[in-house]
């Protein structure tokens, strides 16, 4: 049996989880809580509980993004930092998913999470024959209205980005799920899907676990705007 733990700092509210040789167990943080600070003592609190040792660990699992680019940094650079000092498999896997993988169904999925400025990260999911909604496209960038011309029939709609631009998926008539466990991923599902990975051979390179942001950074832009691009 494996030793496996997924750490999950993309969103407004982190969490680490456990699991493989034990019951998946999770710990989620307090909101405003900071990922810098309280992710690692997290992770050590739980497998405090489970008597693991970091050197037992077979496999980490990230959520590498789209999202927060301080929480998805601080998400990768941890757990590279740990995978590298423990000799562990590392697997990324991108927000979206987990969240369409938390909800699931049988009909298409659509997950839009805001990435401000007008725009939004989003993918399409559809369920296959053993019940993995797979993505269609890949994590992209755009408009709300452009995303709204490229979902299948009978398409939900979940993630952040509904707060924002609610109005203009809903004028297709698309039904949007909107609560906080369908705009927050969770470390539990992202342990799901990487120990599912894990188990079925995939063992990626270290540096394959790069961060996905898809635009820069508000300081990036900010310092674009004052200074010019290089």
């Amino acid at each position: 049996m494996t030793k496996i733990i997924a750490l999950e700092t993309s969103g407004p509210v982190g969490s680490v989880a456990l699991g493989g040789e034990v019951e998946t167990r999770s710990r989620v943080f307090e909101r405003g809580q900071r990922h810098a600070r309280d992710l690692m003592p997290a992770l050590e609190e739980l497998m405090k509980e489970v008597g693991w040792s970091p050197e037992e660990l077979d496999a980490v699992i990230v959520d590498v993004g789209p999202g927060s680019y301080t929480g998805v940094r601080v998400a990768v650079a941890a757990a590279r930092t740990l995978a590298f000092a423990v000799n562990a498999t590392l697997i990324g896997v991108d927000s979206l998913s987990v969240l369409a993988q938390a909800l699931g169904g049988d009909r298409p999925l659509c997950v839009v999470l805001d990435a401000r400025r007008g725009h939004a990260y989003w993918d399409v999911f559809v369920p296959d024959e053993h019940g993995t909604m797979s993505p269609q496209h890949g994590p992209g960038l755009a408009k709300p209205e452009q995303i709204v011309s490229q979902l299948p029939e009978r398409c939900r709609l979940i993630g952040s980005g509904l707060a924002v631009y609610g109005d203009v998926l809903r004028e297709r008539g698309f039904e949007l799920i909107e609560s906080e466990e369908t705009a927050t991923p969770d470390a539990a599902v992202l342990l799901a899907l990487g120990e599912s990975a894990y188990e079925n051979g995939a063992r990626p390179a270290l540096h394959d676990a790069q961060p996905i942001y898809l635009r820069p950074s508000e300081a990036e832009i900010l310092w674009e705007q004052r200074h010019g691009k290089s």
